[in-house]
């Protein structure tokens, strides 16, 4: 009997539609010796039918097994692929999946040269529901090069980064020895299998090479488990596999594996579930605090030392439980480089919050001005202008027509904004896809201050204003342009807390007429903004979007969009940073160099500060005869000398000025 080279066990559950893409990718396998083993759990729709058709079509090829009953994961029918499998090799494929062409042949061949157990390859993530054809390597860094491992100790980033096992290729016999099987009746199962095989194997290769297409669905209606973040099983399934591969690698003696896998629960997986919070019920928090704190106070202390300074304050605040400090810091790594606690200042230092600093036992005060401190990130000194300040939505209410009220909360960090300044605001919907009309704005009628807050209140009638196109600009985002002073400040305004499932989807007026579209819905973003995006609810609208639709995936609307990204690509490059720094080589730098010039930059331009500062201030006290030119970022340049030329950090003024300065500084 022909033993097969590979047995690629397919996976298979009420995905009759997809389930032949992902068999044809094995058959179309530049290697032929290649069986397919399908593994239905159990389905409902026609998937074991379609696994039945394939297998009289490809007689010797293709055979197809249905569990008894659903096993509810992955892990039940994984396992008995593996028993059913002839090959000497195996891999597995989700039926929603595909091989790239020449996955089999690369990794067997890997595998036969070195002799490993396990070879393992690049996975390529696939945006599906991406207009610009979207794609990003998984961990591309791991898979650099070539490389063969006699054991996982000489390159642990391997286990604690790619927990994959669909990207591998397994010697069934070293399955089969070493007892491995997914656990079953738990999610994250890939997490254990792919670390009791990392530890198991005696030789281990990388391959370079593009092995497996993940093909993701941001807005899939049915979320991947991975995806539903918001039911707290799912983070008791994430827990308990993590305690297990803990076991594991202290059953083996790999404390430095635990340590670098500790970073990276703080780093990601704590993050993923984090990220959700501002979003969930009371209850589901106090819950989910209770299994994190149980874990984390187990792991390695050094974790900490590599994690980001935001990680490391929602770890901490998590574990005081303190959901009032908590829940910004949560919202500001979600969007990155945004201030949304109002700090607090001690003795020359900055925290990102008050509590627990001042705390009568001295070890718990020290430990939180520790973690807590974030001097560094110099809050207290970049202008206003320059920071992205939290505003979290405190209430909203629409009239049922087409009128909403909204109130806000918007951070003043560290009070700089006096009390004395006088307040303005509006509110302004701005489609996200800029075709003509771009935004429509509303005055905010309430603007106070309240302590380290500026709370505001204002009304939009919406139905009556705001005229979208009604195809493009389907997406519509909530800007606050609160003016305080002369500091102009714009925010995005973040859900929080508040509740949309009940809002009412207002009515609105296309230019495109209500044929087109004829609801304006507030949404959460993924990033936890306020949006309003255009749907259709009338019978007439929903039918002429759905004829919309239908003619944009035809081929000549293919090739009309096509060109439209071309000509929309080189209108961005015209502007970017890689188009700067070609024009800085060939144009700018060839420009004479002007005597006497010195450009100044301090923190990226966002302060006059530090050494820039005291050089440029000794440079003037002497009466040395220079010309000075400061670089600012952020759109107003606040507190640099009236008597320097300022430029915008990345302008085109500023690229020529560094070209003709005969110093930097």
């Amino acid at each position: 009997m022909h033993v097969p080279d590979v047995s690629v066990v397919v996976i298979v559950y009420n995905d009759a539609e997809r389930l032949s893409t992902a068999v044809q990718s094995v058959l179309d396998q530049t290697l032929h010796g290649v069986e397919v083993v399908i593994v239905d759990d159990c389905s409902k729709d026609r998937s074991y039918a379609v696994a039945q058709e394939l297998e009289a079509a490809h007689p010797g090829r293709v055979r197809a097994f249905q569990l008894p009953e659903n096993s509810g994961g992955c892990g039940a029918p994984r396992n008995h692929g593996i028993l059913q499998a002839t090959g000497t090799y195996v891999m597995f494929l989700d039926s929603d999946d595909v091989l790239e062409r020449n996955a089999c042949r690369n990794m067997l061949q890997a595998a036969e040269r070195t002799g490993s157990d396990l070879v393992s390859g690049m996975c390529v993530r696939v945006h599906l529901d991406n207009r610009w054809g979207k794609t990003t390597e998984w961990y591309p860094w791991i898979y650099s090069r070539t490389r063969t491992l006699e054991s996982i100790t000489e390159f642990p980033d391997l286990l604690v980064y790619d927990t994959l096992s669909t990207n591998k290729c397994y010697r069934r016999a070293f399955l089969l020895e070493q007892g491995l099987e997914f656990p079953v009746g738990i999610h994250y199962e890939d997490l254990l299998f792919s670390a009791q095989a990392y530890v198991a194997a005696s030789r281990i290769t990388l391959i370079p090479n593009h092995v497996y297409f993940w093909n993701v669905v941001e807005k899939a209606s049915a979320l991947s488990i991975s995806n539903r973040r918001h039911e707290i099983a799912n983070f008791v399934h994430r827990m308990e596999i993590h305690r297990r591969v803990d076991q594991l690698l202290a059953a083996k003696g790999h404390a430095d594996i635990k340590s670098a896998k500790d970073a990276k629960f703080v780093k990601h997986d704590l993050v993923l579930h984090l990220r959700d919070l501002p979003l969930l019920s009371d209850e589901y928090r106090q819950e989910f605090a209770r299994l994190a704190n149980g874990y984390l106070a187990g792991i390695d202390p050094t974790a900490y030392e590599n994690v980001t300074y935001l990680q490391a304050i929602c770890a901490y605040l998590l574990g005081k439980e303190d959901w009032e400090n908590l829940l910004p810091a949560a919202d500001a790594m979600t969007n990155k480089g945004r201030l949304t606690s109002p700090l607090a200042e001690r003795d020359g230092r900055v925290y990102w919050c008050a509590r627990h600093i001042d705390s009568p036992d001295p070890a718990e005060a020290a430990e939180a001005r520790r973690i807590l401190d974030v001097t560094e990130q110099a809050f207290h000194t970049t202008p206003l202008t320059s920071l992205t300040i939290g505003n979290r939505l405190t209430s909203y209410e629409d009239d049922g027509r087409g009128t909403v009220t909204l109130s806000g909360s918007v951070v003043n960090p560290l009070g700089r904004i006096p009390a004395d300044a006088d307040l303005k605001a509006t509110l302004e919907f701005r489609a996200r896809r800029q075709i003509g009309v771009r935004s429509f704005a509303f005055p905010v009628a309430t603007v106070r201050h309240a302590g380290d807050t500026i709370e505001w209140t204002g009304t939009a009638d919406v139905a009556s204003t705001v005229r979208p196109l009604g195809i493009v600009d389907a997406v519509w985002d909530v800007r606050l342009k609160l003016t305080a002073g002369s500091e102009r400040i714009t925010t995005r305004v973040s859900v929080g807390g508040v509740d949309l499932d009940s809002a009412a989807r207002l009515r609105v007026r296309p230019r495109l007429t209500r044929l087109v579209s004829d609801r304006f819905g507030p949404e959460v973003t993924k990033k936890g903004n306020l949006s309003y995006v255009l749907t259709a609810e009338g019978a007439a609208a929903v039918r002429t979007q759905s004829l919309i639709n239908n003619a944009i995936q035809g081929k000549a609307a293919g090739v009309v969009k096509r060109g439209l990204r071309k000509a929309l690509r080189a209108r961005r490059n015209m502007g970017s940073g890689e188009q700067k720094v070609k024009l800085y080589h060939e144009v700018f730098s060839k420009l004479p160099v002007k005597k006497g010039t010195v450009v100044f930059e301090s923190h990226m331009g966002k302060q006059y500060s530090d050494s820039p500062k005291a050089i440029y201030e000794e440079m003037v006290r002497q009466g040395v005869p220079f010309e000075a030119i400061w670089s600012y970022a952020g759109a107003k340049p606040t507190g640099f000398p009236k008597e320097a030329t300022l430029v915008r950090r990345w302008s085109w003024p500023y690229l020529r000025a560094l070209a003709q300065a005969e110093y930097w500084v």
